[in-house]
């Protein structure tokens, strides 16, 4: 009864993303850093296309413009999206710096 009433859990594939937000980069400021339960993500490339969307797969450690992450987030909050959780973490400056004394 919960189901026909729109209440009841939809079916989610339980898609958990993992961004890490890179200060130093200006232009490619995201990068995908995990994604579980899916091996990549399908993000429209350009968001006001009149034509359509040209569909980009982004995996694991390929970089996310602004425009791709708003899109990413606007899918997430839809009724029937697939991913469950996005996480935006901080780049930590220190791997960078691992060889100094």
């Amino acid at each position: 009864m919960l189901n026909l009433l729109g209440l009841g859990k939809s079916n989610r594939k339980g898609v958990k993303v993992t961004i890490e937000y890179c200060p130093k980069s200006v232009t490619l400021p995201y990068k995908l850093k995990k994604i579980i339960n899916q091996a990549s993500l399908s993000i429209p490339t350009n968001k006001k296309d009149s034509f359509g969307f040209t569909d980009k797969k982004i995996r694991v450690g390929e970089f996310l413009n602004e425009t791709q992450l708003e899109i990413l987030i606007d899918q997430s909050k839809e009724v029937n999206a697939e991913i469950d959780e996005i996480e935006i973490i901080e780049s930590s400056t220190l791997s960078s710096n691992i060889l100094l004394d």
